[in-house]
């Protein structure tokens, strides 16, 4: 008999009709499981992870260890909802977030803010950005689609970037501006039983200026890309809080100069760590390095902070 059996008299004599029993599958967590169900918030002091592990007897480190048939509790779910003393109506369900009640059950909408810093090595010299900010939104889905044992997702997100002056290394008569960038990403977040991680295709569409150093000569283009790549994301939880790792690879693989910039090829690779710092707030930290080949810039690397508000 599984150990977890053990648990069900002791959580119908104290919960009784307040839970709901399921069998785990390969690769579920409870933290997917009350996702699933729509239970929010997750993380916090009282809220629903907790909740779940005091309702299974388990501690975060126990939870960890669970794994395929160990049955787990869920609590029953019942609706935020009170009765006007006046009117005797029921109140609207609030949801979490600035513009929780406009926006659809089906996505996740957060609002983004970019700080960074970028060095850019040209072929005969080194160009600092150091006040780069980023504005966007991103958007997750909350639908979860199956293909056999594949579990899939989509997300997206769009962003207006900003720069500082670029300034030349050794040369402080020298400097240059940059127009705004636009970024819109999108891609799918894909989980097998047999991954502890997701992983997935993402595309890449971005409009902005950068440096090119022919002939002794540096000049400003304007690109429009598209890129192609691959994610790998991992969440955990540990000592209650949410954390979130991201890392990946992008190929350019087709572009058009507005400026009649020389045609080049280059490749980026990133890594990305966030936590979640209360319900609503995310921080991160974000790092970039860019090859290019067939141009007169050499690499660019990048590292900087995110900040997010869940709008919803």
């Amino acid at each position: 008999m599984k150990k977890g059996l053990f648990l069900i008299p002791l959580a119908a004599t104290a919960f009784a009709g307040d839970f709901k029993p399921h069998v785990l599958k390969e690769g579920e967590t409870i933290s997917d499981l009350l996702k699933r169900h729509g239970f929010k918030p997750l993380y916090g002091k009282d809220q629903w992870v907790n909740k779940t592990l005091e309702l299974n007897h388990l501690t975060p480190d126990g939870a960890a260890k669970i794994k395929k048939g160990y049955p787990i509790f869920l609590p029953s779910k019942k609706e935020d909802v009170r009765e006007d003393k006046v009117s005797i109506k029921k109140a609207a369900i609030m949801r979490q977030g600035l513009f929780g009640n406009t926006i659809s059950d089906h996505q996740r909408v957060y609002l983004e803010l970019d700080y960074f810093a970028s060095d850019v090595a040209l072929k005969n010299s080194d160009v600092t950005l150091g006040q780069n900010y980023g504005l966007g939104l991103r958007v997750d889905g909350a639908n979860d689609y199956k293909i056999g044992d594949l579990t899939y997702n989509f997300y997206g997100s769009a962003f207006v970037y900003t720069h500082g002056i670029g300034e030349f290394e050794g040369k402080d008569d020298l400097a240059t501006s940059f127009s705004p960038t636009y970024q819109f990403d999108l891609g799918a977040d894909i989980k097998t039983p047999e991954l502890v991680f997701t992983f997935g295709p993402t595309i890449r569409l971005e409009e902005r200026s950068r440096l090119e150093e022919t002939n002794e000569n540096v000049d400003l283009r304007r690109d429009r890309l598209a890129w192609f790549g691959v994610n790998f994301e991992k969440t955990f939880e540990a000592n209650h809080l949410l954390y979130q790792t991201n890392a990946g690879y992008m190929r350019k693989m087709i572009g058009q100069s507005l400026n009649g910039g020389s045609e080049f090829s280059a490749s980026q690779i990133y890594a990305m760590g966030k936590i979640n710092l209360s319900r609503d707030y995310d921080m991160g930290i974000k790092a970039t390095h860019t090859q290019y080949d067939n141009i007169g810039i050499k690499q660019e690397n990048s590292i900087g902070l995110n900040f997010s508000y869940n709008l919803k």
